[in-house]
């Protein structure tokens, strides 16, 4: 009986994927659909881009993290590009060739974390802002709040000093 429920419950879990799959497809339908109907053609590049792979997004952080390195590394002048065997890379030693490293190393770092982000911009919409009378209460609290703090380590510190001396002696 068990073994029945472990089946049902894996093909519940394989239901659920399919019709994820099948929700996130129609979604793209009616977007390409949409695009059709106000004369738009397909952004094919970004439609590659923005899908999410597994473990692409790893690699290519890990490949960002090491051509910023090595950027930054050719930009100090810790590593040297030899201008007369390299001729584009070494022009001015390497250092536009860094430069353009660098940035393309950002922008593969932005692809990478802007998806883990994503979802925390559509909640941020949702905040509201504080009125400016409860702001500037909250600013008095805070203040007051370090003053005290200031006070508090002061008489320790004015009590804590002859001690200090005493144990010294």
């Amino acid at each position: 009986m068990s073994e029945e429920k472990v089946v049902v419950q894996q093909e519940e879990v394989v239901d659920k994927k399919a019709l994820r799959a099948k929700a996130k497809a129609e979604k793209k339908a009616a977007k390409a659909a949409k695009r059709a109907e106000e004369g738009e053609k397909p952004h094919r590049i970004l439609d590659f881009l923005s899908k999410e792979y597994k473990g692409e997004n790893i690699v290519m952080l890990i490949l960002a993290l090491f051509a910023i390195v090595l950027g930054v590394l050719i930009v100090n002048g810790t590593l040297a590009i030899n201008e007369e065997k390299y001729f584009l890379i070494g022009y001015a030693q390497g250092k536009l060739f860094a430069w353009i490293l660098i940035g393309l190393a950002v922008i593969s770092l932005a692809f990478v974390v802007i998806p883990f982000f994503r979802p925390s911009f559509s909640e941020i919409k949702h905040l509201k802002g504080l009125s400016k009378v409860d702001f500037l209460l909250n600013v008095a609290r805070t203040f007051v709040f370090i003053l005290l703090m200031c006070v508090f380590f002061f008489l320790c510190d004015l009590g804590l000093n002859p001690l200090m001396e005493l144990i010294k002696a």
